[in-house]
C-alpha cells in the first residue's frame, strides 16, 4: 500500500510540474483559483488559442490571417493588461536585453519611416542617390521636388510591416510575464504539439482529396492549384517549418506519457489512483500524432523543412537520452516513429516522395540549381547592402529592391530573399542585422542554460528541451528560407523566445528578480488611479490603431482577390478583350482597394492601367480622333506653346474620356511616391507627360529613370525602345530592344513584326540580334508581302546561325527548313546545297532521299536525280515508293529527250543552210 501511495505521488509530480509546490503551499487543503489566477488561466487560453487558430487560416499570410492573429493578441494582451492595471505601478528593468531589443526595432522602424533631408538620406543610404537622381536633380519635379526624404524606399509597405511585427513583442512579453511555472509551459508545449498535430492532418487530407481548393471551397489567386502537401499553409517550406517547430514539444509530451504510464500502478491499490488504460490510449493518440508530423514533413517534399525536422528530431533525441537514464526506450521511440512516419509517407505519396531529396545527393546539378537560384539571389541581396547599408531599403522592399542587382530573373518574382538573415541585412541594414544578432545570441543563452540546469534533476519535465529544440529548428531553418515572415510561424516563436525567457528567470540560480514596487498603503489612491487610467488610454489607443489597421488590410485584400477573379486565366491561349463593364468593375475595385490599403504601389499602377485601358477602348469606338502618340507629337508642335491652349484642345479633343487620363496618370504618380523603384511606371509617365500644364519633363527623363531603377527589365527596355522609336531616335530605340532581347531571347517576337513592317530586311535582320526562328519569320513575311530584296543577306545570316551552333548544325531538320527559306527567296542553288546538306547530315532517312530526288527533277537535273535514285535504291531496294519514282524519271526523261530531239528536226529543216542546232 505504501509503495503504491509512493508511486502515484511521483507519477502525479512528474505529470504535473508543480504539484509539489501547490501541496506544500496548501498543507493538503483543497487548492481554490483567486481571482487572479483565473485572469491568468483566461490569458493563457488567449495564448493559446494564438498559437492554435492562425496556422489553419493560411498561416496568416493574407489580411484575413492576420486580423484573426491581431484579435487574438489583443484579446489576449487586453486581459494582460487589466491584470497589470490590477497589480498597481511597478518598474520596468531597461537593461535587459529584451527591452533593449524591443526598444532597438522601435528605433529602427521610427528613424526608417520619419521624413529626414533628403541630403542626410542621399549620404547615409548611398543608393538613393545612385538610383534616384530625377527626384533631387530637377529633372523630375512633378515627382519629387524635395527628393526623397525616407530611409525606407516603400514606407506605407514598412509601415505594414511594423505594426504587424507589434503582435511578436506583445506575445513575448506575455508569455514572460503570464507562463511562469512548469505546469503552465508544460500546458502550452501540449498546445503546440497538437497545433502540428492537427496541421499535418489536414495536410494529408488535403493531399488525398484535393480539388484545386483550400478546404475544398478557396481558391487563392497567387497560389499554384498544382497537389503538394502544404495545407493549410500555402507553401511546402512554410508547412514543413512549422512542423518542424512540433516536433521538441511532441518528443517531449509523449516521453513524459511515457514516463508516467511507467510509474502508474496497473491496479488500483487505493482511492484515487489512475488506471493504465487511459494512460494507453493517451500514449497512442500522442504517437500517432508524432508520426503525421513526420509523414506530413517527408511528404511535403520541402528539402530545407527536410533537413530542419531530422535535425529537431535528433536533437530532442539525444537531449532526451542525456537525461534520462532509460536510453533503451528513447532509442526505440525514436525508431518507431521513424518508421512509422515512412511507412505512412510510403503509403499515401502518390510519386517518389524523396526524389527532390535525393536529387542532392546525385551531384549532377550545380549547388545554384540545387538551391533554386538562392546563390544568385544571396548574392544580389548583399550587393544591395552596399547601398543601403545602415538602415536598410526598409521592411517589406525586398520584391522592389532586388532586380536592381539580380540579372535574367524575369520570369521569376522573389517575394522574399529566401534567407532570414539576408532579409534582415536587406531591409533593416546593420543596424537590423545586430538586433537580430543580439536576439539570437539571447535566445541561444537562455535555453542553452536553461537545458544544463534542467539536466541535473529528473523530477521536473524537460520542457526547455522542447524549446530550446524548437528555436534551434527555426535559426537553421532561416538560413534556407525565409520563413520567419510568416505569421503563424513568427507567432508560435514569439512565444517559444518568452517561454526561453521564462524559464531562464525562473531558475534558483538566476539572481533574484526585481520585485514589483506596489504603491506602497500610504500612497495617495489618486495615483493608482492615474497610473491605471493613463496605461488604459495608451492601450485602448494602440487597439484602435492596430485593429483598425488590420481591419482595413482585410477590405482591401477583400477588393483585391474580386479584382484578380475578373482577369483572365492564365490558361487561355488566346486572351479575350476585357467588356467595358468588366473594366469598370475592375477600376471600381482597385479603387476600393486604394482606399483601404493605400500602401502598396502595385494597386495604384494597376488601377492607372485600369483606367488607361478604359479610356483606349473608349476611344476605338469614337471616331476622327488621335492616338497618344499622334496627339504627343502635335502637341510638342509650336503652335501649342501655351498651356491654356494645350488644354483646352485635349479637352475639345477627348472631351469626358480626357478625365480617365488624368486619373490613370496620378495614379501613376501615387504608385511612385509609394515606391520610387517601380519602373514601369515612369514609362507611362513618359506616355502621358503631354497632360502637364506646367512646364514638365520630358518623356525622355522618365525614361532614363526608368532604366535607372530597371536595368535588367526586359519590359522596361521594350517600353523604352518603343518610346525612342516614336520619338524618332533609332540608335537609342536598337540599344535598348538589344538590351531586351539579351535579356529574355523571346522578346524578339515583340519587336519583328514592327521592324518586319517598318525596315528592309537587312536592317530589320540587324535591328535586334535575332536567332534562326526569328531570320526564318522574318524571311517568310517578306515573301509574303512580295518584299523578295536583299533576302539572301538574311538566309546568309541564318545560314551562319546554323554552322555556328554545335547541335543545330548536325539536325538535318534546321538544314531542311533553310532549304525551303531559299526555295521562297527563289535562291535554287543556295536551296540545293542545303537539301545535300540535310542528306549527308541523315543519310538513313528515306524521306530526304525523296525530297532531293523530287527537286532535282523539277529543276530539270534528270541525269543527277537520276543517279541519286540509284544510289538510294541500293540502300532502300525493297521500297516501292523508291522503285515508282525511279520509272517516273526514266519515263519523263525519256519524254523530254524525244520532244527536244523533235525540236531539233524540226529547227534544222527550217533552219539556213549551214545552222546547227545546238
Amino acid at each position: 500500500m505504501n509503495g503504491c501511495i509512493m508511486v502515484n505521488a511521483l507519477s502525479q509530480t512528474e505529470s504535473n510540474p508543480g504539484a509539489v509546490d501547490v501541496a506544500e503551499k496548501s498543507h493538503g487543503k483543497p487548492v481554490t483559483l483567486n481571482r487572479g489566477t483565473r485572469l491568468e488561466r483566461a490569458i493563457e487560453t488567449s495564448l493559446a488559442l494564438a498559437i492554435l487558430i492562425p496556422p489553419f487560416v493560411f498561416g496568416g499570410r493574407e489580411a484575413y490571417g492576420q486580423l484573426v492573429l491581431a484579435v487574438l493578441v489583443l484579446v489576449a494582451s487586453s486581459l494582460w493588461m487589466i491584470r497589470r492595471i490590477a497589480l498597481g505601478p511597478s518598474s520596468i528593468p531597461v537593461r535587459r536585453p529584451e527591452v533593449l531589443l524591443v526598444l532597438g526595432v522601435f528605433v529602427l522602424c521610427t528613424l526608417s519611416l520619419l521624413p529626414l533631408p533628403s541630403h542626410l538620406v542621399q549620404i547615409l543610404s548611398p543608393g538613393i542617390a545612385r538610383v534616384l537622381p530625377g527626384w533631387t536633380d530637377g529633372t523630375l519635379p512633378a515627382l519629387g521636388a524635395a527628393g526623397w526624404q525616407r530611409f525606407s524606399v516603400a514606407p506605407g509597405l514598412s509601415l505594414e510591416g511594423a505594426c504587424l511585427f507589434a503582435l511578436y513583442p506583445l506575445l513575448f512579453w506575455i508569455t514572460l510575464d503570464t507562463v511562469r511555472t512548469g505546469e503552465s509551459t508544460y500546458r502550452l508545449l501540449h498546445i503546440f504539439f497538437i497545433t502540428g498535430t492537427l496541421v499535418a492532418a489536414v495536410g494529408i487530407l488535403h493531399y488525398l482529396f484535393w480539388n484545386g481548393k483550400f478546404y475544398g471551397m478557396w481558391e487563392l489567386w497567387w497560389v499554384e492549384p498544382d497537389r503538394h502537401v502544404r495545407a493549410p499553409f500555402t507553401n511546402r517550406n512554410h508547412f514543413a517549418g512549422f512542423l518542424a517547430l512540433t516536433i521538441g514539444p511532441g518528443m517531449i509530451v509523449l516521453m513524459g506519457l511515457l514516463r508516467r504510464w511507467k510509474n502508474t500502478s496497473p491496479f488500483a491499490c487505493i482511492r484515487g489512483a489512475s488506471p493504465r488504460r487511459p494512460h494507453e490510449l493517451t500514449i497512442l493518440l500522442s504517437t500517432l500524432g508524432l508520426i503525421l508530423v513526420l509523414a506530413g514533413i517527408l511528404l511535403s517534399q520541402s528539402r530545407g523543412g527536410t533537413i530542419v525536422g531530422t535535425l529537431a528530431l535528433a536533437a530532442a533525441t539525444l537531449g532526451l537520452l542525456r537525461m534520462d537514464s532509460s536510453k533503451l526506450s528513447g532509442l526505440l521511440v525514436t525508431t518507431l516513429l521513424v518508421l512509422g512516419g515512412l511507412g505512412m509517407v510510403i503509403t499515401f505519396a502518390r510519386e517518389d516522395p524523396f526524389q527532390r531529396s535525393a536529387a542532392m545527393l546525385e551531384g549532377e546539378a550545380s549547388l545554384d540549381e540545387l538551391s533554386n537560384q538562392r546563390l544568385r539571389l544571396w548574392k544580389a541581396d548583399l550587393h544591395a547592402l552596399l547601398d543601403f547599408p545602415l538602415l536598410g531599403s526598409g521592411a517589406g522592399t525586398h520584391r522592389y529592391v532586388y532586380p536592381l542587382y539580380l540579372e535574367k530573373a524575369h520570369h521569376v518574382t522573389f517575394t522574399h530573399a529566401e534567407n532570414g538573415y539576408v532579409q534582415v541585412l536587406l531591409e533593416c541594414g546593420l543596424a537590423g542585422g545586430v538586433l537580430l544578432g543580439l536576439a539570437v545570441y539571447c535566445f541561444s543563452t537562455w535555453s542553452w542554460r536553461s537545458i544544463q540546469i534542467e539536466s541535473q534533476g529528473r523530477m521536473r519535465p524537460p520542457v526547455a528541451l522542447a524549446v530550446g529544440v524548437s528555436l534551434l529548428a527555426a535559426l537553421v531553418h532561416g538560413v534556407v528560407d525565409f520563413v520567419w515572415y510568416v505569421p503563424a510561424y513568427a507567432g508560435a516563436l514569439a512565444v517559444l523566445a518568452g517561454i526561453a525567457c521564462s524559464l531562464r528567470r525562473s531558475w534558483p540560480s538566476f539572481p533574484a528578480r526585481q520585485k514589483r514596487q506596489s504603491v506602497p498603503p500610504s500612497t495617495p489612491w489618486w495615483r493608482k488611479w492615474a497610473w491605471g487610467c493613463g496605461l488604459a488610454v495608451a492601450w485602448l489607443s494602440l487597439i484602435v490603431i492596430l485593429g483598425r489597421h488590420f481591419l482595413n488590410q482585410a477590405r482591401a485584400e477583400f477588393a483585391w482577390n474580386a479584382y484578380f477573379r475578373l482577369l483572365p486565366r492564365d490558361d487561355e491561349k488566346v486572351p479575350t478583350p476585357a467588356h467595358p463593364d468588366t473594366l469598370q468593375q475592375q477600376a471600381d475595385l482597385l479603387g476600393e482597394t486604394c482606399h483601404y490599403g493605400g500602401a502598396d504601389p502595385d494597386h495604384y499602377y494597376r488601377l492607372g492601367l485600369v483606367n488607361l485601358e478604359i479610356f483606349l477602348e473608349k476611344q476605338r469606338c469614337a471616331r476622327n480622333t488621335f492616338s497618344l502618340a499622334e496627339t504627343r507629337a502635335l502637341l510638342q508642335g509650336e503652335e501649342f506653346t501655351d498651356a491654356a491652349k494645350r488644354q483646352e484642345w485635349l479637352t475639345e479633343l477627348y472631351g469626358e474620356d480626357l478625365s480617365l487620363l488624368k486619373t490613370a496618370q496620378a495614379s501613376f504618380r501615387r504608385s511612385l511616391e509609394c515606391c520610387p523603384l517601380l519602373g514601369p511606371a515612369y514609362v507611362r509617365l513618359a506616355e502621358l507627360c503631354f497632360l502637364d500644364s506646367a512646364p514638365a519633363p520630358g518623356p525622355r527623363a522618365y525614361c532614363l529613370q526608368a532604366l535607372r531603377v530597371r536595368p535588367h527589365d526586359p519590359d522596361v527596355y521594350l517600353q523604352v525602345g518603343l518610346e525612342d522609336w516614336i520619338a524618332g531616335d533609332l540608335p537609342s530605340a536598337k540599344q535598348c530592344w538589344i538590351n531586351s532581347c539579351r535579356l529574355q531571347r523571346a522578346y524578339q517576337w515583340k519587336v519583328l513584326p514592327l521592324l518586319a513592317e517598318q525596315l528592309p530586311a537587312p536592317d530589320a535582320a540587324d535591328f535586334v540580334p535575332l536567332d534562326f526562328e526569328g531570320l526564318k519569320w522574318l524571311v517568310q513575311k517578306k515573301t509574303e508581302t512580295g518584299r523578295l530584296d536583299a533576302l539572301d543577306y538574311v538566309i546568309d545570316r541564318a545560314r551562319t546561325l546554323v554552322e555556328a551552333d554545335p547541335e543545330r548544325s548536325k539536325d538535318p531538320h534546321a538544314w531542311l527548313a533553310l532549304h525551303e527559306l531559299c526555295c521562297a527567296a527563289h535562291l535554287q542553288a543556295e536551296a540545293q546545297a542545303c537539301l545535300v546538306r540535310a542528306l549527308q547530315l541523315a543519310p538513313g532517312q528515306l524521306g530526304l532521299h525523296l525530297h532531293l530526288i523530287r527537286w532535282l527533277m523539277e529543276q530539270g537535273q534528270w541525269e543527277e536525280a537520276l543517279e541519286r535514285a540509284q544510289q538510294a535504291r541500293q540502300s532502300f531496294s525493297q521500297k516501292s515508293e523508291l522503285q515508282n519514282l525511279l520509272r517516273d524519271i526514266l519515263t519523263r526523261k525519256a519524254s523530254t529527250s524525244g520532244s527536244r530531239e523533235a525540236r531539233k528536226s524540226a529547227a534544222a529543216r527550217t533552219s539556213p543552210a549551214g545552222y546547227k542546232p545546238p
